[in-house]
């Protein structure tokens, strides 16, 4: 039941946040092809650019990253990155700035790098909105 309500999810594209708007037009803006609520098995990505295969997650709270909301974004990020994906976490909001052009160019570049094969896929990479790498506090990948 939970992919089903997945893939409808993609079809109405139901509750995009503004910064998910927002970040969608400007990687439409560069050239890519973005598809929001991109349902993935029973996961609904905020973006997906299907080829190279990015997943893009925007984070506009500090609630993204303690309790129940971060085990279970580390959950999504282990399954998507077992599964070929390249995902992308993109803070905005307060101490993080704004979604900006500087944040969709990162995307381009990552997508024409691995289009190209010079970085590794199935990473993940952790970005401010204004394009800037942020730090990741907590690993998805080392955390129990």
């Amino acid at each position: 039941s939970r992919i089903r309500i997945a893939r409808t999810r993609q079809e109405r594209v139901t509750k995009p946040s503004a910064a998910e708007v927002l970040l969608g037009d400007l990687l439409v803006a560069r050239g890519l092809v973005v598809q929001p609520q991109f349902a993935v098995s029973r996961y609904n990505l905020d973006l997906a650019i299907e080829s190279p295969a990015i997943a893009i997650e925007c984070f506009g709270g500090g609630w993204h990253a303690s309790g129940h909301h971060y085990e279970r974004h580390v959950k999504r990020f282990r399954y998507l990155i077992a599964n070929g994906w390249t995902c992308v976490i993109v803070w905005h909001g307060a101490g993080h700035g704004e979604i900006t052009d500087r944040a969709a160019a990162y995307v381009q570049s990552l997508a024409s790098d691995l289009v190209a094969a010079t970085v590794a896929t199935r990473k993940y990479h952790v970005i401010r909105g204004s394009g800037m790498l942020a730090p990741a506090v907590k690993s998805c990948m080392n955390s129990t």
